[in-house]
């Protein structure tokens, strides 16, 4: 199924508005409700999802050299109430030229880049960290990370796959409420990882 990119100027997203989703022949998304409904988000429909038993996500398309998107959301909870500023305060300050945007849901996500080397492979990854308040003291953190070959990064078809992730993220829905069976209990939030 191929892609073809195409210049939008009302698409403020990650990409400066350059590329916009259109493909050859339509394609077909598929939602992730993952951990019965904590984050609910679209990938393609053709893409593989597996599940770690610590939790994390894993989706990728069947064959070599492609794209993986992993997902794991850590849940932390503040010394005092959440302000409206809570939700960028938490995503900054990491020092790794991470951008920082608030979404019209009520998130904020930040976007950035590392480049790493594994068994002799130079990859790209790209983060999304998704920044979900749940007042009056809690703060869930969904971090979206996509891991392509760097050979690979500048292609017209990872580009635009990469907005679709960028769209689908920043569309994500989180639920509403903390719940029991959700994953581990709540960690300060200063107390990252």
């Amino acid at each position: 199924m191929g892609y073809a990119a195409k210049r939008d100027p009302f698409f403020p997203g990650r990409f400066g508005g350059k590329l916009a989703l259109m493909t050859k022949t339509k394609r077909e998304l598929k939602t992730i409700v993952y951990q019965g409904g904590l984050v609910k988000f679209s990938i393609p429909s053709t893409w593989r999802e597996e599940y770690e038993p610590d939790g994390g996500g894993i989706f990728h398309e069947e064959g070599p050299d492609t794209g993986t998107l992993r997902l794991n959301v850590l849940t932390m909870k503040a010394p005092s109430e959440l302000t409206q500023d809570s939700v960028t305060d938490v995503l900054s300050g990491h020092g790794d030229g991470r951008e920082i945007r608030r979404l019209s849901n009520g998130n904020a996500v930040a976007t950035y880049m590392l480049h790493t080397e594994e068994t002799g492979e130079a990859l790209c990854l790209h983060f999304w960290e998704v920044a979900n308040p749940l007042p009056p003291r809690h703060m869930r953190i969904g971090i979206f990370s996509y891991t392509v070959l760097a050979s690979q990064d500048s292609d017209t078809n990872i580009q635009v796959e990469l907005q679709l992730l960028d769209t689908s993220i920043c569309r994500a829905e989180f639920a509403e409420i903390m719940g029991e069976s959700m994953g581990p209990p709540a960690k300060s939030w200063w107390k990252f990882w």
